[in-house]
């Protein structure tokens, strides 16, 4: 018997783009093109976009309100980052924050708007709608992006942290909308009212609300396809029992197809909330408890007489939802487990052909989708290559890129068959991933970490090889 132990422990940097100057922006009306050469911006003073007129923003801009301003957007708004330089909105206070996207009397003569991967964060909205806040224009895509820390205060009727929709239907696809908070009220993920939208490849994950803290639904008709529902807390505010913790459906029949709703908590409903003859439709999805735990009208356990056809009760088996990698294990159930189509009332919906990542669904070609905003490739969490080469020795490589947003890749050479662990930590020592942890083989690994959900700053990540023989 014989034990190798290597360990080895780099630095690297997670470093949101910067450009190469500050341009201050004063209150009114803006338009034109926000360059990457000029970014940060500075917003010191509410802005609109006046009807007719466009703004681009440039990848990799910032833009920073410096007090509590509202963007208006009645024009067009072309915000289109891509993954390796995001666009970033936040508030320079983060206490004080700043009022958010606001999509308010926006003339459907205009052509579409465009938020496509970018960062959301830091606002403090009173009353529907947080991040971003749309109302009755339908010619809106919001794609991409990462929707976080924002908050809505108000009373039972406010909400929508992460996104407010009001008697419209904008495209929203490959979001991931978490850690935003709806005081008081509903939807700390998103809130839509009167809305035909389908919302496909999104993670809904960590919001707080008072009820529906993932969705809240109230009339319309939106189709959810292949989204990620999980670990949504109702929080109770001013002792009224909380509700629905995945979901509130309100006087709606909402269709649900190919999606992943478990580890939702709240007092009436965990993962669902009906109310006001509201009939959901489940389709091929995972949902804890199944439908005999949905409440209905403030009962848990509540008659629920909706359709629901080929869902299972079962742990999806995510790769780590505490590090917030909702990528399905190679264990999962929902492998396999979805549908490419389903057909309601001679209206047909489909998988989407990418998932929440950008790879092809379903994999491998021609067997059936997963359930759920990612698609499992079929293969370790490495890409390992082999060579004809004999490995003598361990050997890490530095990550590349570094500095990187919002990916980085870890290569090592493997001598023998070895248990890899590989984990990464903030400069306080804390615990912010594990990317790896099993046997694998000899040869040269690589792993890819994903940094969206980090702040900016340098961080370390140690590697362990033991092999015993």
């Amino acid at each position: 018997m014989k034990t190798i132990k290597y360990l080895f422990i780099i630095t690297f940097v997670f470093q949101i783009s910067s450009g190469f100057a500050q341009t201050d922006i004063a209150g009114g009306n803006v338009s034109g093109i926000w360059s990457y050469t000029n970014s940060p911006y500075y917003v010191n003073g509410e802005i609109t976009i006046p009807n007719g007129e466009t703004l681009k923003i440039e990848p990799g801009v910032k833009v920073i309100f410096t007090v509590y301003y509202a963007f208006n957007i009645q024009g067009q708004l072309l915000a289109t980052g891509n993954k390796q330089d995001t666009i970033t909105f936040t508030a320079q206070n983060t206490n004080v924050g700043w009022k958010g996207l606001r999509f308010i009397k926006t003339s459907s003569t205009n052509d579409s708007s465009k938020i496509i991967f970018c960062k959301i964060q830091n606002v403090q909205a009173v009353g529907v709608g947080g991040a971003i806040y749309v109302e009755n224009f339908d010619k809106l895509i919001i794609s991409n992006c990462l929707i976080t820390m924002n908050t809505t205060y108000g009373d039972i009727s406010s909400g929508g942290a992460g996104i407010g929709i009001v008697s419209c239907s904008p495209t929203i696809e490959s979001n991931m909308i978490s850690y935003n908070i709806a005081s008081g009220g509903h939807g700390g993920g998103i809130q839509m009212s009167s809305s035909y939208s389908i919302l496909r490849n999104n993670i809904i994950s960590k919001n707080e609300a008072t009820a529906g803290v993932g969705v809240t639904v109230v009339g319309g008709k939106p189709v959810f396809i292949n989204n990620t529902i999980v670990e949504n807390t109702a929080d109770i505010s001013g002792g009224v029992p909380c509700h629905g913790g995945a979901m509130c459906i309100v006087s709606s029949s909402p269709i649900f197809f190919n999606n992943i709703i478990y580890g939702n908590k709240a007092d009436i409903g965990n993962q669902a909330h009906l109310q006001s003859g509201a009939q959901p439709a489940f389709f091929f999805c995972v949902i804890q408890g199944g439908s005999t735990d949905f409440a209905r009208d403030g009962v848990n356990h509540g008659r629920y007489s909706g359709t629901y056809v080929s869902n299972i009760d079962i742990d999806p088996l995510l790769i780590s939802t505490v590090s917030d990698d909702y990528r399905l294990s190679d264990k999962s159930p929902c492998i396999g487990a979805g549908s490419d189509s389903i057909i309601i009332n001679d209206a047909k919906y489909f998988a989407p052909q990418y998932d929440y990542e950008g790879n092809s669904r379903p994999n491998p070609i021609n067997s059936a989708p997963d359930i759920g905003a990612c698609e499992n490739l079929f293969d370790t969490p490495t890409d390992v290559e082999q060579t004809s080469s004999v490995f003598k020795d361990f050997t890490l490589y530095q990550n590349y890129p570094n500095p990187f947003n919002p990916i980085t890749n870890i290569k090592f050479d493997l001598p023998e068959v070895s248990k890899v662990r590989i984990d990464v930590y903030n400069i306080l020592g804390e615990k912010v991933a594990e990317l790896l942890n099993k046997i694998i083989g000899v040869g040269l690994h690589k792993v890819k970490f994903y940094g969206s959900n980090l702040p900016s700053g340098m961080y370390i990540y140690r590697i362990e090889a033991i092999n015993s023989g």
